[in-house]
């Protein structure tokens, strides 16, 4: 599914990754669900379907708890901050940037990076949502 979403053919990725989705939870394999969540709510946003991605990056991040890695706990907030923020849903995406910011390791590049992309977004608050253009990479 994920491939699939790369490559630009979203309706497919979403229906295999729906697909997978439904065997993680019939297996009730909740570390699966979540990468799953994960990477449908990817293809989710790459769609422009910014609202369901959001939906499964929530979900994902409830069910992976504490447990997960820090790896997976910082990237689905990273993913679900930079949707919130394509969404206009700026003041949601300032809530998630603090747990973000809370979350991250000082060592840790990448998530760093995507803070410092984001709270001057959220800090000059754009007018119109369009004017805030920070992508997921």
């Amino acid at each position: 599914g994920s491939l699939q979403s790369l490559r630009g053919d979203h309706p497919a990725a979403i229906a295999t990754l729906e697909q997978s989705l439904a065997l993680a939870r019939e297996m009730n394999d909740t570390k699966e669900e979540s990468e799953t969540l994960i990477n449908l709510g990817n293809a989710q946003a790459r769609s422009g379907d910014n609202a369901a991605a959001i939906e499964s990056y929530k979900r994902a991040y409830e069910i992976m708890g504490a447990s997960a890695s820090y790896e997976a706990r910082t990237g689905v907030l990273g993913n679900w901050v930079t949707t919130l923020v394509d969404e206009g849903r700026l003041d949601e995406a300032e809530e998630m940037l603090a747990q973000l910011r809370r979350t991250v390791r000082p060592n840790d590049h990448q998530s760093n990076r995507i803070l410092r992309l984001l709270e001057p977004v959220l800090t000059k608050r754009p007018a119109d949502p369009s004017d805030a253009e920070p992508k997921r990479h």
